[in-house]
């Protein structure tokens, strides 16, 4: 700025005006575009999610404060979105977002429920797992080096595969536990689904726990 005031100013006061022009319009164009690109990007998702407000609104009104629920469905929008729009708290999200230094088998442990729920049988798990692997590095990964695929900027984390390797055999040992007592291994109280179960999977729950369809 000092070199366009003290040499180019006096020199060429038309360019120096159109410097100052620009200076001035450059950010605010830059903040208009901005603006309009992420208005575009997230108005389709947000819309979408108004949707789920009759479902928060239900939750908020006829669940105990601090509920648990393990959500079954396609994405991850409501178990998301449950502990942001409502008292309850859910069983599993999708990924590991905690602070707390909980156990890594825990997060398995879970992963494993929202498998049983989803109806995948142990000896298709490491066909899902190859066609979900950001979901599977959600649940193993502690940071976004261990999050992300292979790539120039991150390369592969012989630990992370080593785990994912090892799912398909521990998950065939999870498969033949009775189920109803590893669902109760931890805290749930209620099961909310977007779609139809499994019948295997409904007719085990439905005489143990409370359905939210």
């Amino acid at each position: 700025m000092l070199l366009f005031y003290n040499i180019i100013r006096p020199k060429w006061d038309k360019l120096w005006v159109l410097a100052m022009i620009f200076l001035f319009i450059a950010p605010i164009a830059y903040a208009a575009y901005n603006n309009w690109y992420v208005y575009n990007y997230a108005q389709a998702p947000y819309v979408e999610m108004q949707k789920l407000a009759p479902l928060f609104n239900w939750i908020n009104k006829n669940t105990p404060l601090d509920s648990v629920i393990l959500v079954q469905e396609k994405e991850y929008d409501m178990a998301r979105n449950i502990p942001i729009f409502t008292h309850a708290n859910v069983y599993y999200s999708g990924y590991k977002y905690s602070l707390i230094p909980n156990p890594e088998e825990r997060f398995i442990h879970n992963y494993f429920i929202f498998l049983r729920i989803r109806g995948v049988k142990p000896d298709k798990l490491s066909a899902y797992l190859a066609e979900h692997k950001s979901e599977v590095r959600g649940i193993i990964g502690t940071d976004w080096y261990s999050f992300s695929q292979q790539s120039a900027m991150y390369p592969p984390n012989p630990r992370i595969q080593e785990v994912i390797d090892s799912l398909p055999g521990r998950y065939k040992d999870f498969y033949k536990q009775n189920f109803i007592s590893q669902l109760k291994k931890y805290r749930l109280d209620y099961i909310l689904s977007d779609g139809q179960m499994p019948a295997e999977v409904y007719a085990q729950l439905n005489s143990h726990l409370d359905l939210i369809f």
